[in-house]
């Protein structure tokens, strides 16, 4: 059996940057419980959906920090799918700036949110490209599926999360 390939700088980075930040999500949960009602107001989404991304956020943030600092396929796949739901995230965020154009809002705060989004949007694609790098999918071991495939279930799963979201607000709503 060949020798496991090192695990790449920009890796270990990322896993030591997706531990601090997951282990950070998970000490404001309860603060963003308690503040969810405002958060939501200011955001113009049901509460429970604001404490249910932050946990999504924090799950995925730890189990693809595990992942990545253990190599593994599944490590691959959560890192994947945390820089697919930030890429989301960010769109949505970008949706959001015409109703508060329209509700008012100063507009040296949309084209600051809009910059910011859209910064954190081109980060996310990047560092989701830096995960096709071969020797990033030789380290995780997913060269074997071909990148088609893989592309294709990350989609599925991000129409399905998209969806679960719609439902949970008209529901909420």
């Amino acid at each position: 059996m060949p020798a496991k390939p090192a695990r790449p700088r920009g890796i270990t980075m990322l896993a030591v940057l997706h531990t601090i930040g997951g282990v950070l999500l998970v000490l404001i949960l309860p603060l963003a419980i308690r503040r969810a009602p405002q958060a939501a107001d200011a955001l113009g989404i049901a509460p429970p959906l604001v404490v249910l991304s932050l946990g999504v956020l924090a799950a995925l943030a730890l189990a693809s920090a595990a992942g990545m600092w253990l190599g593994t396929a599944w490590g691959w796949w959560w890192t994947a799918a945390y820089y697919c739901y930030a890429v989301l995230r960010g769109l949505s965020a970008l949706l959001v700036l015409p109703a508060l154009a329209a509700a008012g809002a100063p507009s040296a705060d949309l084209a600051r949110a809009a910059l910011k989004h859209g910064g954190r949007i081109l980060i996310s694609v990047l560092l989701l490209l830096y995960l096709f790098r071969p020797h990033v999918e030789g380290y995780f071991g997913v060269r074997a599926y071909p990148v088609r495939s893989r592309l294709l279930k990350l989609a599925g799963w991000m129409a399905m999360l998209l969806a679960a979201g719609w439902l949970l607000a008209r529901a909420a709503g």
